[in-house]
């Protein structure tokens, strides 16, 4: 029996018989091959084999980056250049039948642009030298391989596929293994009239997709009767992804993902961002906890109990060991993936643990890291085996195919590193990657390009994107080879090759759908979304027009018939066919009830009622700095202390220590401060200790940066020993309640010193690490933390006055005190007690106002809602 090969370039064989099937047709012992593959079954009919091992022209264009870069015209170039380079050259060999070598050195002209064309034949040169040398062959090498072994072969039909962009080399194949016999498919060999269902002029590229689906749903059309080739793949890939993932109609995409869309390349993507923002912990808790990352082998790797209790026994609630507190421990250590620097930190940090343990020195936090410590050192192993492990080892993968595919690949390109391929060109090549592409399903809405399209003919074609900017291109020269150096080898105006292969493409789709009575609908967009510009339909739109219409048709025939027969020539205005349940887009919900558009205005604007009933049992102290919030704005006390939203901070990566933990370990020094015990030069060591201790807690990407931050922190310890006074410390870092009797709302504090000034008298000091005075003495917010502060103590201790209170600026040595501008201890108490009836008040009814002059200031006013 004799078989049939049909050979072309642009025909996927499963696709293809799959679809032959669907439309009623025949396709017994029929194949569909390329000509690389056809060569490759050649030589297996043959019993042949070569000897050489197969090499893509990725791998090959990363072993030779480096040989490639030494050559001064290409120093510049990246490994995607050199990809194109390898792939240009390799599209010449295709042009030449004989004497490969010599052909390819001697016709390529060197009459013009010599240093170029002398460069890439000494490119042509190493590629074949190198695959000689290393036992390689490429796919140009396996057909000339064919044609040397090979003889023509019997019992098979060879037909060359029409309209299949097959290149001399190519056609020389099939010519010789078909004995000079090869046949040419006729795609439409019974004569049919060209009849197009529709012509649709949308307003934009989302107003088609949605036409479309609007017709399949209204005409009950199977999904799997309908395909929709595309002349913009990646646009409409994305559009039809966001009414898929918004409406639920099954969808199957021909053209892959991103890598950047599978989990490989998810959580590739949040190692790159922890790398390139220098290991902070903010980026290495987006790994952790993101959603493509296998957090419960992770934590069996490291032995991290799923059951803390052992490990929080006799920890206040405060300082209770979670996951979180763990993972921030080792984000500031900025652990990455060179195990040399890893070790480093690691020693580092278990000695000054070992020396805190030593010393007794702070306690909990000394207790906290060593209980943590074991979970730490099998957390540094796991990085230590570097990126392509971690990658390896902890990506999730939620669908099968399209996550192995890319994990392959971005663990391939990494490796490329071995071959001098520099980090940006990996990341470059990793991001522009696009895997799994997959066939047409059962049951789902097929997607693909116009290319691909003729493999998966299905009853309805709809051909989307036939705007002038996308299709067919426009002619660009190949910058490595002009078209004059392209015409030796017997390809004139290679630069319009894409767009006659795109209009050939095209053309073959229209006469395939003619034959098996596939009814065809093409759209474009009328307007351009991302230029903002109006549109016209390609020239192939008009071309099928006078195909099916007579070639005698004018464009103002095709003009006018929008105008007439607006049933098969239609303009889709702008969301006109309302298939998205979002499409009324002004409705709003009040109390859990859709209200309509119009009646947004009756929302109360001024109040927001909440549950209050556990902060009004008086179960709940509140501090310092939540009354602060209050007296600034109470809705900023609703957004911060009920419904816990915090500040976005900016991270800063070159940041040394941050504000708060500066302020802490300023605090700690001056809380054991007695200037009659200790000399500023005393302090100042202690302090550059400290800082240095804090450095291993927290190393510095930078040593300059580092000896920056320790000098101005010195300095501002220098001041803050200059402010001290020698006055007695009564206490100092000691938490008081208390509950305020006249509003019965219970507060608490937390004073930085209170000093005693005469038997039964103190004055209370804060001290402030801005380098911006923030308080005033007319301004009552600024004022309630220390007021509060001298008000509990005052009850706290039996007999106390406490005549004074003072913010004390260390970096600047400005000092606010409760009596400037004449205001009295007395007053400050009255606005105390203003503060927190008010603040019972908004707690039993629930309502915060929003105080409009806080605004300015506010750092939670992203999140307000009454703007």
């Amino acid at each position: 029996m004799i078989s049939k090969i049909v050979v072309s370039n642009n025909i996927s064989e499963s696709e293809k018989l799959k679809s032959l099937a669907g439309l009623g047709e025949s396709s017994f012992n029929v194949r569909y091959l390329s000509p690389y593959y056809l060569a490759e079954y050649l030589l297996q009919l043959s019993g042949i084999t070569y000897k050489q091992t197969f090499i893509k022209n990725d791998d090959l264009s990363a072993n030779l980056y480096e040989k490639i870069r030494d050559n001064p015209y290409f120093s510049k170039f990246t490994y995607n250049d050199i990809l194109k380079l390898i792939e240009t050259i390799e599209d010449v060999r295709y042009h030449i039948i004989d004497n490969e070598d010599k052909t390819f050195i001697e016709k390529l002209p060197i009459k013009h642009f010599v240093r170029k064309n002398q460069a890439i034949k000494k490119v042509y040169e190493l590629i074949k030298d190198f695959l000689r040398d290393s036992n390689l062959i490429d796919e140009v090498g396996v057909i000339r391989f064919a044609l040397e072994n090979i003889k023509p072969v019997k019992d098979i039909e060879l037909i060359k596929y029409e309209k299949s962009h097959l290149r001399p080399l190519e056609e020389y194949l099939i010519d010789f293994a078909s004995g000079h016999h090869v046949e040419e498919t006729k795609i439409n060999e019974v004569d049919k009239p060209l009849r197009i269902e529709r012509y649709t002029k949308a307003f934009g590229q989302s107003n088609e997709i949605e036409d479309i689906l609007s017709y399949i749903y209204e005409n009950k059309i199977s999904f799997d009767d309908c395909v929709i080739a595309s002349a913009n793949g990646p646009n409409y890939a994305n559009i039809l992804k966001n009414y898929r993932d918004i409406i639920g109609f099954p969808l199957t995409i021909g053209l892959g993902k991103m890598v950047t869309e599978t989990d490989p390349g998810k959580l590739w993507t949040l190692v790159f961002e922890w790398e390139n923002n220098l290991f902070h912990k903010d980026y290495l808790s987006a790994i952790i906890h993101g959603d493509s990352f296998d957090l419960d082998k992770f934590k069996k790797d490291i032995e991290f109990p799923e059951d803390l209790t052992d490990l929080n026994t006799g920890l206040s609630k405060k300082d209770q060991i979670t996951f979180d507190k763990f993972i921030g421990i080792a984000g500031d250590l900025r652990i990455s993936f060179d195990a040399s620097k890893n070790n480093e930190k690691l020693d580092n940090y278990k000695a000054l643990l070992n020396k805190y343990v030593q010393e007794n020195y702070n306690e909990v936090d000394t207790s906290v890291r060593v209980e943590t410590l074991p979970f730490l050192e099998n957390m540094v192993e796991v990085f230590n085996k570097g990126k392509e492990e971690f990658l390896w080892n902890y990506t999730l993968f939620n669908d099968q195919k399209a996550d192995s595919n890319a994990l392959g690949k971005i663990l391939k390109i990494l490796g490329y590193k071995q071959y001098g391929v520099l980090e940006q060109d990996i990341i470059n090549q990793i991001a522009g990657q696009n895997v799994a592409r997959e066939t047409p399903q059962q049951g789902t809405l097929y997607f693909t390009s116009i290319s691909k399209a003729r493999s998966c003919l299905r009853k309805h074609l709809f051909i989307v994107g036939l705007a002038s900017n996308d299709f067919p291109g426009k002619n660009t020269e190949n910058p490595i080879m002009l078209d004059m150096d392209f015409e030796p080898f017997g390809e004139k105006e290679n630069s319009l090759r894409e767009i006659r292969n795109n209009k050939d493409d095209y053309l073959a789709l229209l006469e395939e759908a003619k034959k098996y009575d596939v009814k065809v609908y093409l759209s474009w967009a009328s307007y351009n979304e991302e230029t903002l510009k109006n549109q016209n339909s390609s020239s192939v739109v008009f071309e099928t027009y006078k195909l099916e219409n007579g070639s005698e048709k004018t464009i103002h025939d095709f003009e006018e018939e929008f105008k007439t027969n607006k049933n098969k020539y239609r303009y889709v205005e702008y969301f006109e066919n309302d298939l998205l349940p979002i499409n009324p887009i002004g409705r709003a919900t009040v109390k859990n009830q859709e209200i309509a558009f119009n009646k947004v205005e009756e929302v109360p604007e001024d109040t927001l009622t909440v549950k209050v009933e556990d902060m009004a049992s008086g179960n709940i102290a509140f501090s310092a700095s939540a009354v602060t919030n209050y007296a600034k704005c109470p809705y900023m006390f609703y957004l911060q202390n009920i419904l816990g939203l915090q500040s976005s901070n900016d991270i800063d990566l070159t940041e040394v220590i941050n504000p708060q933990d500066s302020g802490t370990l300023a605090h700690e020094l001056l809380e054991h401060l007695d200037k009659k015990a200790m000399s500023k030069a005393d302090l100042l060591k202690e302090a550059d200790k400290r800082f240095e201790d804090y450095l291993i807690f927290h190393p510095a990407e930078s040593a300059a940066l580092a000896e920056t931050a320790k000098t101005e922190f010195l300095d501002m310890m220098s001041t803050a020993y200059d402010m001290e006074g020698t006055l007695e410390v009564e206490t100092a870092e000691k938490d008081y309640y208390y509950l305020h009797k006249e509003s019965g709302v219970r507060i608490h504090g937390f004073p930085d010193k209170i000093f005693k000034t005469k038997p039964n008298h103190f004055i209370v000091v804060d001290y402030k690490t801005s380098k911006t005075i923030k308080h005033d003495a007319d301004d009552v917010a600024t004022m309630i933390q220390c007021t509060m502060y001298a008000y509990i103590y005052e009850h706290y201790k039996k007999g106390a006055a406490v005549d004074a209170f003072e913010y004390r600026y260390i970096r600047t040595g400005d000092v606010v005190s409760s009596a400037d501008k004449g205001h009295t201890m007395a007053e400050h108490y009255a606005n105390l007690t203003d503060t927190l009836k008010n603040l019972k008040a908004s707690i039993d009814s629930g309502t915060f106002e929003k105080n409009e002059s806080s605004c300015d200031k506010c750092f939670l006013k992203d999140y307000c809602r009454k703007k």
